[in-house]
């Protein structure tokens, strides 16, 4: 702790404190983990893409004393942005989604329905044409031929 100690950026404050919670007989006990995050993400809100991301995490160690930690020493702080080129990635990845989700979710279903109706209309219209009687002329009412063909049971 006392090396991890000398390379940190401490304050005067924190090194005073880190000195005396590190001298022999200070009661030292345990060791200590704080962690910290600040971050913001922006979403496309239709498909959830993370579009932008900017994040910082900063973990910091410390001894605990009899009821106080004094987690001081920076051992992790790392910040993440989005580049210019990544952010305009996840908008074309998003707006191609947007495209699949308006071509799968309204066009599709519509096409599907015209034909649905279609084949309703085109099943109806070939119910009643078998039903529809063939006329007769005078010159067929004697030999037979005009009489309508039946379909179904004999």
């Amino acid at each position: 702790m006392t090396a991890l100690a000398a390379e940190a950026p401490l304050s005067p404050d924190e090194r005073t404190q880190l000195a005396a919670a590190l001298q022999p007989g200070a009661g030292l006990s345990d060791v200590d983990y704080t962690y910290q995050i600040t971050a913001t993400y922006w979403v496309e809100p239709q498909t959830g893409t993370v579009l932008k991301t900017d994040q910082r995490e900063i973990q910091r160690v410390g001894p605990v004393l009899s009821d106080q930690t004094l987690a001081v020493v920076p051992i992790y702080d790392v910040s993440l942005a989005s580049t210019a080129a990544s952010v305009e990635e996840a908008a074309a990845r998003a707006a191609a989604a947007k495209e699949r989700i308006r071509l799968y979710g309204t066009a599709a279903p519509w096409i599907l329905v015209a034909f649905g109706v279609t084949g309703i209309v085109a099943g109806t219209l070939l119910m009643a044409r078998r039903r529809m009687r063939v006329p007769q002329t005078p010159a067929m009412a004697g030999s037979g031929l005009g009489r309508p063909v039946r379909s179904g049971r004999l």
